[in-house]
């Protein structure tokens, strides 16, 4: 089977393709921001994302239900339920879309996970990896 990064296409110095994230368990976009090609230092970050993926994935979504549930009251009037921030709920109210991995300094170790989500609908979820562990949750347009 071929290695995620030997799909990528360029789209502009946007390096992206389909893959299937075992960490999501869905088919989601990686995309790789590079000018001329990605570094092996991006693949490096992907590569470790993706060996630790079993460990990370109760970790994963267990902060993403405390983030729910710490900020939920803050956009739902105080009558309506968390039953979206279960951890058991939780792939039931996420849908992963993108991995992204940026062009940013190769000594952070950084990965980004962006999510639709039910209880966020306006925009979304964004999960930053750093050093193979849960760094910051919040709305997607931390991403950009």
């Amino acid at each position: 089977m071929a290695h995620p990064f030997n799909t990528l296409n360029n789209e502009n110095g946007v390096w992206k393709a389909p893959i299937y994230s075992p960490l999501l368990s869905a088919t989601v976009e990686l995309i790789v921001e590079a000018e001329k090609q990605p570094q092996a230092w991006q693949k490096s970050i992907f590569d470790e994302l993706t060996d630790n993926d079993s460990t990370l994935k109760n970790d994963l979504y267990q902060a993403i239900s405390a983030y729910c549930h710490a900020t939920y009251s803050d956009y739902h009037d105080s009558t309506s339920s968390h039953s979206n921030c279960h951890t058991s709920n939780n792939a039931q109210g996420l849908t992963p879309h993108t991995i992204l991995i940026s062009d940013m300094a190769p000594e952070k170790k950084e990965i980004s996970l962006l999510f639709d989500c039910a209880w966020e609908s306006e925009h979304g979820l964004h999960v930053i990896i750093r050093d193979g562990k849960i760094a910051d949750i919040g709305f997607q347009r931390i991403a950009f």
